[in-house]
């Protein structure tokens, strides 16, 4: 139905009752033709129908015509071609019916042959698809909402408020009696306006100039408003100096020389500087504009200089941002010579503003009516002209928003019944969720605005950038009233952040690096403090000389005792400082003698064994290594060392033995050994029996690493052939030489994200450190990894497959590539590693992660073996006895975390204790605040766990109780104790309590918006457009196919047999 298939015959300039005329006219013509015949014999008979038809065809196009100035005709066919059908059609009809209508009375034979025609025309006319076409209006009342602040950033006062904010809110609130001389703000707000009038003009005319210059007629139209908006733009700017010269002339203000050479330096800027910018701007728009508008021949070829235009746009707004800043200071240079000529009981009046909280003086913006000096011929509360103009919708918000009843902002209560005071909901937020709580409530064709009273301090995890977007494309401004400053902060102390281990061995340093914040502290010093439980155990002082501080000091201790530690970093409170509740943060860490206990066997002291021994001794803490050097270098005449075993009792200083583990209970008291290129002879069956038995029934982690010399060739037969997770060929040659000249490193898809081989945590840096790793010359070469060992990293050729070589990002490979890729990764596999039985095992293929080192240091190589340890001690547990231990997965949880525990119990034998109901009661100090049982981990090696769920910030002691634990077990069930932590991070609300302007600028830049100082908010409310719209909505009805013209049809139809059968027609 579309107003492009009308079918206009005569010129629409002829009137409609002319036609409508024509048609009764013409229909009356033809109704008079009836009688008329032409006697004759052959084609002669048909002349007198034909002329019929022909009129009545004329009177169906005029009438068509007629019709189309009050509908559409929707048809896609001709209409002539419908209305000459529609025409012989009812000709013939009439002609036939005059025959047999001969046997019945003449009345009753017209009366047949009329509504037979009706009923022809009809189908003509529906055949035509007539629609109506109308529009419907109707008036649409818009909302505005209200969104106020009552985040915890909120119940603070801006101490260092400037006093020219003081005294702009003191005449907004009607504190300062005095008119004040200058109003700084308004004419700042005149420029700013003008400057961003200027900006707009000038991404039109760029527009106009690369789309072609001198346009004729179409640029002219263009160019006319640019005029008049620079007309307006220089008016409302000449008016200022005016303003600035009337400051001058008044005797009761005492201004310095200075401020006074300043204002008039501005006030002859902008009559000179500026106006004449301005009028040069004008002229050539004139200009340009009477060239275009010439009626000369050549008009085409006028060019328009728009590069002269852009020059003049570009100048004035250098010019009026200049006077901006000028204006800006010595405004408030004025403010303050105004005073000190008021008396002293309005000096003290305005200074209390400073005490008022942000939500208190929000709630004061919204519900008090403006002082004499601002908007008085404006009467009443902005929330008043809101309500009054608008419908009103009106939220509280922090980490949630809540709807407020009128009545409630109306009398100033700003805070939702259940979020007073700095409560957990109070402790965010949350811009997002409040503009998108409003843009569901109500639709965007109803939403004027939203007014924003907050500091501007968004953090939570949804983007603002996002739902201002969403506002942006809905036209629905956000004008922000900002509370608070950017330049100066309140006075406050507070710790941002502390970086400290959780978790930490006995005699190792505590460190903590701590972010302080000091804001309006200048010239003092603060004393940053470490503290265990009531004791100071480090103290750095800082001597404050900036306004706003952000510094990182360290503080550490080291501890002397296992155990629990309440570590909280602590700032001593500042007189005068606006939030006391930032000022400590607690960092709580346990302090473990139970390091990771490995031992290392090797033949010869070779490359990869003289690091790792470096390594583990030197650097990692938390390993207390015992090696074994099978064949050491010698030197003769150098006495053999005394025969020592290895022993995980022996002190950590001394990690060298001499033998194997005495027995088999030594070999259990392990958690990973690591077995080098070693002889199977060397280690002996009883070695290997306990070998297996270590990973079988104790649990532990075997860690292989290959040699050209025995590893893992020689294993071929023995016990621990079953359990090593790559299947090779038995020799009794050594494998000096590799399947390759040279590989490098290639991680296989389940590599890329494993524990043990993520160096990096961003992806593609992992990627990048294994690729840039150097080529390695040897491996031993193997048949396969065995069914359910996991590949972690396998040997990629230089000269790879084809079904190796990456393709375009967008490719899947098919599955017969898929299938050899895997299969050429299980045959060349580097790293492995699986579970078997109780315990865990893994294979390296070579004996170069050394290399690691390339570039780096220890880094990587640290990381790979640490991951790789903290990957076999997995189920690892460090508090309790030696058989029954307990603990926390963490040391320190977040409030929003959930608590974790495992315990673990085992025989003295170190065989898992399976079949018992252990429970753990969570105790804060002597308060018992949870009970938990804890559930078997099949499979494991004794482990039992279970999730407690949140709790709140504190210290926590975890008891074990089990009952038909064996009684010689007691004292065992009786050590089983732990501890930890939950401990909120310093909340991003109570640190940075500066106003974020750069968010809210950025808000009403996407939205169309406007941020101002709160005594300017009805400049914003300016930005909501009219109160309601009308809106047009174009409605069509289909006539041909609607329910009265059907039954139009039938009735005709049923009228005409009804007839029929009454004069007994067939």
């Amino acid at each position: 139905m579309n107003e492009m298939t009308q079918h206009f015959l005569l010129s629409q300039s002829v009137p409609t009752l002319i036609l409508w005329i024509g048609t009764i006219l013409l229909f009356a013509a033809w109704i008079r033709l009836r009688p008329w015949s032409v006697h004759g014999t052959g084609w002669m008979t048909f002349v007198s129908p034909a002329v019929r038809a022909l009129v009545c065809f004329i009177a169906l196009l005029v009438a068509a015509q007629a019709f189309q100035r009050h509908l559409i005709f929707a048809t896609t066919w001709a209409i002539w071609l419908i209305l000459l059908v529609g025409a012989i059609s009812t000709e013939i009809v009439l002609v036939l019916y005059a025959f047999e209508c001969q046997t019945v009375r003449k009345r009753e034979g017209k009366i047949i042959r009329v509504l037979r025609a009706l009923l022809v025309l009809l189908v003509t006319f529906a055949l035509c698809q007539p629609v109506r076409s109308f529009e419907v209006s109707r008036k649409i009342d818009r909302y505005v909402v209200v969104a106020v602040d009552n985040s915890a950033s909120m119940d603070i006062a801006d101490t260092g408020m400037g006093l020219g904010e003081r005294i702009r809110l003191a005449e907004y609130l009607s504190v300062l009696k005095t008119k004040r001389p200058f109003r700084s703000e308004e004419t700042v707000s005149v420029l700013d306006q003008a400057r961003q009038e200027l900006s707009a003009q000038m991404d039109g005319l760029v527009t106009l100039s690369q789309i072609s210059a001198g346009s004729g007629d179409q640029t002219v139209e263009k160019l006319k408003p640019i005029l008049g908006s620079s007309r307006s733009i220089r008016k409302n700017v000449a008016a200022q100096p005016a303003k600035l010269n009337e400051v001058l002339a008044l005797k009761s203000l005492v201004l310095a020389d200075q401020v006074k050479g300043r204002i008039d330096s501005a006030s002859k800027r902008i009559s000179s500087e500026t106006m004449n910018v301005l009028d040069e701007r004008i002229k050539l728009l004139e200009a340009a504009i009477q060239s275009l508008g010439k009626k000369s021949g050549d008009k085409d070829k006028i060019v328009v200089d728009y590069n002269k235009i852009l020059d003049t746009g570009k100048r004035a707004i250098d010019s009026l941002q200049v006077g901006e800043k000028e204006i800006a200071v010595f405004g408030d240079e004025i403010d303050q010579a105004l005073y000190k000529s008021i008396p002293e009981a309005e000096r003290t009046a305005i200074d209390a503003l400073t005490a008022l909280k942000r939500s208190d003086l929000a709630a004061k913006i919204l519900t008090t009516p403006p002082g004499s000096g601002t908007d008085a011929k404006k009467s009443g509360s902005i929330i008043q002209r809101i309500s009054d103009s608008y419908g009103m919708k009106a939220y509280a918000f922090a980490v949630k928003p809540t709807e407020l009843d009128q009545q409630k902002l109306l009398s100033g209560k700003m805070n939702s019944a259940d979020e007073t005071g700095h409560s957990q909901s109070s402790m965010g937020t949350n811009i997002s969720g409040v503009l998108g709580k409003a843009m569901s409530d109500i639709p965007a064709g109803q939403l004027a605005g939203i007014l924003l009273l907050s500091d501007g301090r968004h953090n939570a995890s949804e983007p603002l950038e996002t739902i201002a977007a969403r506002l942006g494309q809905a036209r629905i401004p956000v004008c922000s009233l900002a509370f608070g400053n950017d330049q100066r902060p309140p006075k406050d102390a507070a710790v941002v952040s502390a970086d400290a281990p959780d978790m930490l061995f006995i005699n190792d340093s505590f460190k903590a690096d701590v972010d302080v914040k000091l804001d309006n502290l200048s010239g003092k010093k603060i004393s940053v403090k470490l503290l265990d439980g009531a004791n100071i155990v480090d103290t750095r002082n800082i001597d404050v000389k900036a306004d706003s501080l952000r510094e990182r000091i360290l503080l550490s201790d080291k501890p002397k005792t296992v155990g629990y530690h309440s570590y909280k970093v602590q700032i001593d409170a500042v007189e005068g400082e606006v939030e006391k509740g930032n000022n400590e943060l607690s960092i709580p860490a346990n302090v473990t003698d139970d390091r990771i206990k490995v031992l290392y066997v090797e033949s010869y002291p070779r490359w990869e064994f003289r690091y790792l021994k470096n390594l583990f001794v030197s650097r990692d803490q938390s390993v207390r290594l015992q090696y074994v050097i099978l064949k050491p270098d010698t030197i003769d005449n150098i006495p053999a060392k005394q025969a020592v075993s290895a022993s995980a009792s022996r002190p950590v200083e001394e990690p060298e033995a001499t033998r194997l583990p005495a027995n088999d209970e030594e070999w259990m008291k392990f958690d990973v050994i690591i077995l080098g290129d070693v002889d199977p002879a060397a280690i002996g069956a009883e070695g290997i029996k306990s070998l297996k038995k270590f990973v079988a029934e104790r649990g532990g982690a075997l860690i292989m690493v290959a040699g050209s010399g025995k590893m893992p060739r020689s294993f071929s037969g023995t016990q621990l052939e079953e359990i090593i997770p790559v299947s090779f060929k038995a020799s009794d040659v050594p494998f000096i030489k590799a399947p390759e000249e040279s590989y490098r490193i290639a991680l296989t898809q389940e590599g890329r994200e494993h524990v043990i081989t993520r160096l990096s945590q961003m992806p593609n840096e992992n990627a990048k450190v294994w690729n840039e790793l150097p080529s390695l010359y040897w491996r031993h070469p193997i048949s396969s990894a065995k069914p359910g060992a996991a590949v972690l990293a396998y040997a990629m050729p230089f000269e790879a497959p084809a079904f190796l070589k990456p393709r375009a990002s967008n490719e899947v490979p098919d599955e017969e590539t898929l299938k050899m890729r895997r299969q050429f990764e299980l045959e060349n596999a580097l790293i492995v590693c699986q579970n078997y039985a109780l315990g865990r095992v893994a294979m390296l293929t070579f004996d170069e992660s050394w290399r690691l080192r390339y570039r780096e240091g220890d880094t990587y190589h640290h990381k790979f073996w640490g991951q790789l340890l903290r990957w076999a001690t997995a189920d690892k547990i460090l508090f309790g006895s030696s058989c029954i231990k307990i603990a926390a997965d963490k040391s320190r949880y977040s409030p929003d975390e959930n608590v974790r525990v495992r315990a673990k119990i085992t025989r003295r034998d170190f065989s898992p204790v399976t079949g018992l109901s252990p429970s753990i009661r969570v105790m804060n100090g002597e308060k018992e605040v949870s009970r938990k049982k804890l559930k078997f981990e099949t499979n494991s090696a004794g482990i039992y766990s279970g999730d407690i769920g949140r709790l709140p910030e504190g210290g926590y002691k975890l008891i074990l109780e089990c009952p038909g634990l064996p009684e010689d077990m007691a004292p065992e069930l009786a050590a089983a104790r732990a501890e930890f932590g939950v401990a909120a991070s310093s909340p991003a609300e109570l640190v940075e309590l500066t106003a974020d302007m750069g968010a809210l600028n950025r808000l009403a830049t996407l939205t169309g918006g406007a941020v101002v100082e709160p005594p300017m908010a009805r400049t914003a409310m300016e930005k909501f457009g009219p109160p309601s719209l009308i809106q047009t909505e174009r409605r069509q009805v289909s006539i041909w196919n609607s329910w009265p013209f059907m039954l139009l049809l039938i009735g005709l139809a049923v009228g005409e047999w009804l007839l029929r059968k009454r004069v007994n027609l067939p």
